[in-house]
C-alpha cells in the first residue's frame, strides 16, 4: 500500500510540475494585464491556466476539435487580441515580474498539498469500490477511447445510437483521460 500511494504522491508532483511549467512559461510569453502580485498568487494562476491549456488541448485532439473545450480556445484568442490591442495603445504596462519564493513559502505549499494527499489517500484507499469513483471512471475511460463527449460508457462503442456529445462536466473526465493514458 505504501508503494501505490508513493507512486501515486510522486505522479501528482509531476503532474503539478507539468501544469505549472506550462502556465507559468504562457504567463510569462503574454504578459497579461492582470500581473501577479506574490508568490501564491503566481502559483494559482500558472497552475490553472496550464492546467486548462493541458486539458483544452487534449480534449480538442482526441476529439477532433468537436469538444465543449473548443470554447476555452475561443476566448484565449479574442482575449489574446484583446490584450495586444490594448499593449499597442497604451507603453504603461510592465512586463509581469517573476516572483521570487523563499523556503518558508516553498514548504507552506509543500506541506500543504502533501497533507491535503495524504489525507484524501487514506479516505479513497479505504474504500476502493466507492460507487461514484467507478462511474466517473468509467466515463473518463470510454470518453479517453471513442473520443466523445458523453456518459454512455461501453454503449459508445457497442451501439451508433449511442455517439455524440451530451452535457456533463468534461474538464475533469478529461484530465483523468490524459493522465490515466500516460
Amino acid at each position: 500500500m505504501l508503494t501505490f500511494y508513493l507512486s501515486h504522491y510522486f505522479i501528482c508532483i509531476i503532474a503539478l510540475s507539468f501544469f505549472y511549467l506550462i502556465g507559468f512559461f504562457i504567463l510569462r510569453f503574454t504578459k497579461p494585464a492582470f500581473a501577479q502580485k506574490g508568490f501564491f498568487s503566481d502559483v494559482f494562476f500558472s497552475l490553472f491556466i496550464g492546467l486548462t491549456i493541458f486539458v483544452t488541448l487534449y480534449a480538442l485532439l482526441k476529439t477532433q476539435f468537436h469538444s465543449i473545450h473548443i470554447l476555452f480556445l475561443l476566448i484565449a484568442i479574442f482575449s489574446w487580441l484583446e490584450h495586444q490591442k490594448f499593449s499597442q495603445k497604451s507603453d504603461s504596462l510592465s512586463p509581469t515580474p517573476v516572483f521570487k519564493a523563499d523556503w518558508k513559502q516553498l514548504l507552506m505549499i509543500f506541506t500543504g498539498f502533501s497533507l491535503v494527499f495524504t489525507f484524501n489517500s487514506l479516505l479513497t484507499l479505504k474504500e476502493v469500490s466507492v460507487p461514484d469513483h467507478i462511474f466517473y471512471s468509467r466515463i473518463a475511460y470510454y470518453i479517453n477511447l471513442t473520443g466523445e463527449e458523453n456518459d454512455y460508457y461501453i454503449a459508445n462503442v457497442l451501439d451508433k445510437n449511442f455517439r455524440g456529445a451530451t452535457p456533463y462536466h468534461f474538464y475533469e473526465l478529461w484530465l483523468a483521460g490524459a493522465l490515466t493514458s500516460v
